[in-house]
C-alpha cells in the first residue's frame, strides 16, 4: 500500500510540473502478455517534452512510471512497480521509442532490477494504442520479459 501512495504522490507532483512545460501525457491501462496462460493488467503513466533540436530523430524526451500486477504464479505473484526514462521520435500519428526503466523488484519474467524498454503504438485524437516490452536482453538471469498492450488517454 505504501508503494501505490508513493506512486500516487509522484504523479501528482508531476502532473503539476507539467503545467510549467510544453508537457504531454498519456495515462494507460492494459493487459501484459500471458506468462505460463497468467495475464497481467498493467497501468503506465508517460509524460513527454519535445528535445533541444540536437538530435533529428529524436523528438520528444520521456518519463514512464507504471505498475504491473501480480499473477498467481510463484516466480510472479507480487506486483511490480517500475519507473524510467527514455525518448520517442514521431511519424505522424504513429510514434516509437526506447528507454530504461528500474523495477521494485525482481522475477522470473524481470530478472534484475534495470530494464531496457521499447515503445511503439499510434495516436487517434485523444487516445492512443501503445505496445511496450520491458526486458534486460538476457543480461542477468532468466528474463522472460513483459509485454503489454495498453489503451491511453492523451492530453
Amino acid at each position: 500500500m505504501r508503494r501505490i501512495f508513493l506512486l500516487g504522490w509522484l504523479l501528482l507532483e508531476v502532473s503539476y510540473a507539467a503545467e510549467s512545460y510544453a508537457m504531454s501525457g498519456t495515462l494507460g491501462v492494459g493487459s501484459a502478455h500471458d506468462h505460463d496462460r497468467e495475464s497481467a493488467t498493467v497501468v503506465d503513466l508517460s509524460l513527454r517534452w519535445p528535445t533541444s533540436g540536437r538530435f533529428n530523430v529524436i523528438d520528444e524526451h520521456e518519463v514512464l512510471v507504471g505498475w504491473i500486477e501480480s499473477r498467481p504464479l510463484p516466480p510472479l505473484d507480487d506486483h511490480t512497480l517500475f519507473a524510467g526514462y527514455g525518448f520517442r521520435s514521431n511519424f505522424g500519428r504513429w510514434f516509437t521509442g526506447g528507454g530504461i526503466v528500474a523495477v521494485d523488484q525482481t522475477s522470473e519474467a524481470l530478472s534484475s532490477w534495470y530494464q531496457f524498454v521499447t515503445t511503439g503504438g499510434v495516436h487517434i485524437g485523444h487516445a492512443s494504442l501503445t505496445l511496450r516490452h520491458v526486458s534486460n536482453s538476457g543480461f542477468k538471469g532468466r528474463n522472460r520479459g513483459e509485454t503489454y498492450l495498453s489503451l491511453g488517454f492523451d492530453w
